[in-house]
């Protein structure tokens, strides 16, 4: 079993303000938070029980700390390209060793430099804030998932970057804008996908119906009965509705 308490003691030697997380449906008092000195919060940290842990939360909004986190696509090239245009837009390396994922999301921690009002408490297209609440940090399990999250460069060996409120604000603005993958190549992408799949379905249709004409002998030049001409009717009229109905357009 992972030990919490050596990550969460990392965490804290970067300066970052954790506590365990224990029950998904508890929220954040964020006034309890923001009003503790660091001594204060030193104080409650060393009775943090870390045992009944499912994972360590992280407390963003304090000292400029957030968390900025989306879903994965089932085609892990557009989560690259996500990641990609991402940091881009944030100034960061594409080696960011605070971007880390889960089996359904990416995220990343950044410290924000200056004040940005509102903003962290809005979603922009795809993405979603943390700001003046917890999120969840690696090793732990997310929300709804039994999976655990990892970092995609190894532990953090430094602080997380700091980006100025600029720039963050700049990002937001930028991502109301765009999208964060090309949806003209998903969309070229999945009109590939359905033709491929018109041509299988068309090829099977033809297989299935020469099997059905063989079994009831008409390959064998026996002349079929009445109720032999009805079944193979009914039976190219419910292969020709399959063949439309998987290949249909929307």
């Amino acid at each position: 079993m992972t030990n919490l308490k050596e990550y969460a003691d990392l965490y804290r030697s970067k300066g970052i303000w954790v506590y365990p997380h224990i029950d998904m449906r508890e929220s954040l008092d964020w006034n309890h938070w923001k009003g503790l000195s660091d001594a204060e919060y030193q104080e409650e940290y060393n009775g943090f029980d870390w045992n009944s842990a499912l994972g360590i939360n992280v407390i963003t909004g304090r000292d400029g700390i957030c968390v900025l986190y989306f879903s994965r696509d089932t085609d892990d090239s557009y989560t690259q390209k996500s990641i990609k245009t991402l940091l881009n837009l944030l100034g960061l390396p594409q080696d960011y060793e605070w971007l880390y994922m889960g089996n359904t999301y990416i995220a990343l921690v950044i410290e924000i430099v200056g004040d940005i009002g509102k903003a962290g408490w809005q979603r922009y297209k795809e993405i979603h804030i943390s700001y003046k609440d917890k999120y969840i940090l690696p090793p732990g399990f997310l929300e709804h998932s039994s999976y655990e999250c990892f970092f995609k460069c190894g532990l953090p060996k430094n602080h997380p970057i700091k980006v100025s409120n600029t720039t963050f604000l700049k990002c937001l603005e930028d991502l109301n804008n765009i999208d964060l993958v090309d949806t003209g190549e998903r969309a070229r992408k999945t009109l590939e996908i359905r033709k491929g799949l018109k041509v299988g379905c068309g090829c099977l249709t033809i297989l299935a119906m020469g099997a059905i004409l063989a079994a009831m002998g008409v390959f064998d030049g026996e002349q079929l009965g009445f109720m032999e001409t009805i079944l193979v009717l009914i039976s190219m009229v419910a292969l020709f509705a399959l063949g439309a109905y998987i290949t249909r357009d929307t």
